[in-house]
């Protein structure tokens, strides 16, 4: 059976996803400052030049990846608050579990999460890259702004703070916990992060924060 030969556009899309199939599992064995364009080029089987025809930069690359990333995200989101909307909150988990995935969710991200960690320092040091990754932040809590808005007017609630502040909070509170979750790893209260959401957002604390220094009798 004859191959189908690639159009050029084709060749140029499937080059351009080995690329940043390369730079992905490169950017996550040793993260991204230590990954050399050269050696994305090498794991992905073409010359170092491939990689400047299809990215201006390394840094284009990284963005490609987050992008795709975030909209992942995004979609997840939208998706739980559709169904939180839709009143089918009351089958969720309880408090403890709702801890349980959180904790779980940071743990099965974290080499992409540590990854972002790692490129957020390396842009407070390349304006660049700041200015590229601080949009990336504002699309993020648009699009939360709105989630928050959408969900706290069906359910009635009145949030501590205008959603657009809200919004600021919760990506602060995710990146903070994760960040301690991952320098003390069990050290994180039972509880805490919906706690927290559920009094931001104007509901009734789902259950005392354990706090880990009682020591039970």
């Amino acid at each position: 059976m004859t191959r189908k030969r690639l159009t050029r556009e084709e060749s140029r899309q499937q080059t351009r996803e080995r690329l940043l199939e390369a730079a992905a599992a490169l950017f996550s064995r040793q993260g991204f400052d230590a990954t050399a364009v050269d050696q994305i080029a090498e794991e992905a089987g073409f010359s170092k030049g491939a990689v400047y025809s299809n990215f201006a930069s390394k840094e284009e690359l990284f963005m490609v990846l987050l992008d795709r990333h975030l909209e992942a995200e995004l979609q997840g989101m939208s998706m739980a608050a559709q169904i939180q909307s839709a009143g089918r909150s009351a089958s969720e988990p309880a408090a403890a579990q709702q801890q349980t995935s959180f904790a779980t969710l940071i743990e099965e991200k974290r080499t992409w999460n540590i990854l972002t960690f790692e490129f957020l320092l390396y842009a407070m040091r390349h304006p660049s890259a700041q200015q590229l990754l601080a949009e990336r932040y504002r699309v993020a809590r648009e699009h939360l702004t709105r989630l928050l808005q959408n969900t706290t007017t069906v359910q009635g609630k009145q949030p501590a703070l205008p959603v657009e502040y809200a919004a600021w909070a919760l990506i602060g509170l995710g990146s903070g916990l994760m960040l301690q979750a991952y320098l003390e790893p069990g050290a994180l209260p039972d509880g805490l992060y919906s706690a927290v959401v559920s009094r931001l957002l104007g509901g009734t604390q789902p259950e005392a924060v354990q706090d880990p220094s009682i020591v039970p009798d």
